[in-house]
């Protein structure tokens, strides 16, 4: 079902209409802040970071041919991933205790906790730590992230269910 309906948002974006685009992004943008957010340093900077990736998208899409959800998400994680080298190419860091306390506020254990599972994710190599934040913080299936990463989905839950026992391990020690 959801298959038909981003065909149909992505026609009406390409179509060129202003609602198309903006039913595409309401559709996406959720998964692509969520993302973002986790590899950023602020709050503001992921949602600068998700601006200019639809920004970017708004500009491709004309170029882009619907085959299926699957190369539409990977076109969509294509830009993202290029806008993100940007914005380290120009915050030269990767930090995201910042963002961790700027959403939770002053709740201490929320906030140890959060920073407890991000310096877990920091000690997985770079393809199993973003197959963890596409499936849980963004929401993708394991299909979807095989497409986004190019690997074989029975590649991405072996990784993710690797990644899943080395974190388990960390936290519980």
């Amino acid at each position: 079902m959801e298959s038909i309906e981003i065909k149909a948002l992505v026609n009406h974006a390409v179509a060129d209409t202003s609602q198309g685009f903006a039913a595409l992004y309401e559709h996406t943008v959720d998964r692509v802040f969520s993302f973002v957010a986790f590899r950023t340093n602020s709050h503001e900077d992921a949602r600068e970071v998700t601006q200019d990736v639809f920004i970017e998208l708004y500009k491709s899409l004309p170029r882009f041919t619907y085959q299926s959800d699957a190369a539409f998400y990977s076109f969509l994680f294509t830009i993202v991933r290029r806008q993100l080298a940007a914005y380290y190419a120009k915050t030269k860091k990767h930090e995201t205790a910042e963002l961790q306390e700027e959403w939770h506020g002053s709740a201490e254990s929320a906030v140890e906790q959060n920073c407890s599972v991000t310096q877990a994710l920091e000690t997985l190599d770079d393809v199993s730590r973003e197959i963890v934040v596409l499936h849980h913080w963004s929401r993708f299936t394991f299909a979807e992230i095989g497409t986004i990463i190019n690997m074989k989905e029975s590649a991405v839950r072996v990784r993710h269910h690797r990644a899943r026992a080395a974190l388990a391990s960390i936290l519980n020690a």
